[in-house]
């Protein structure tokens, strides 16, 4: 894991390696992804199931606005991927982050390991992207 905020009562950190495989932002049972605005429902169940075990803390996805304070506000940079760790091959090729595009219901944010870049893509499959964890602890 590595640190990314220390306040006087919390530490949080991101997992530094995607925890399992590949996801789909949007839970694709049912419904058409495309349609509703899922707001990474299949990314956060997925997490739960994958974090069910983990004790005292909290588990998220990580957000834009985390990564970019972490990056400086840059949004490709070298740093993206020495920092977050991980290279992309045949299967995977970055990790979703929690927030939805502006662009509309059907794409979210997401860091790519080979572009070293955070930017959005469709929502609707897996996409080659994982998930990760963003943990905060309790410093007392």
């Amino acid at each position: 894991f590595y640190v990314i905020e220390v306040t006087d009562t919390n530490v949080t950190m991101i997992m530094d390696r995607n925890l399992g495989g590949n996801v789909s932002w949007c839970n694709l049972s049912g419904a058409n992804p495309y349609s509703k605005v899922c707001n990474g429902d299949g990314a956060l169940a997925i997490l739960a199931q994958r974090t069910a075990n983990w004790k005292n803390v909290n588990v998220g996805l990580p957000s834009l606005k985390q990564i970019l304070s972490i990056n400086n506000g840059n949004t490709t940079d070298a740093n993206c991927v020495e920092l977050f760790g991980g290279e992309a091959n045949e299967n995977t090729y970055g990790y979703w982050l929690k927030d939805a595009s502006w662009l509309g219901v059907d794409t979210a944010f997401q860091v790519e390991f080979d572009n070293r870049t955070i930017f959005y893509t469709g929502v609707g499959t897996p996409n080659r992207l994982g998930i990760r964890p963003i943990i905060t602890v309790n410093r007392k």
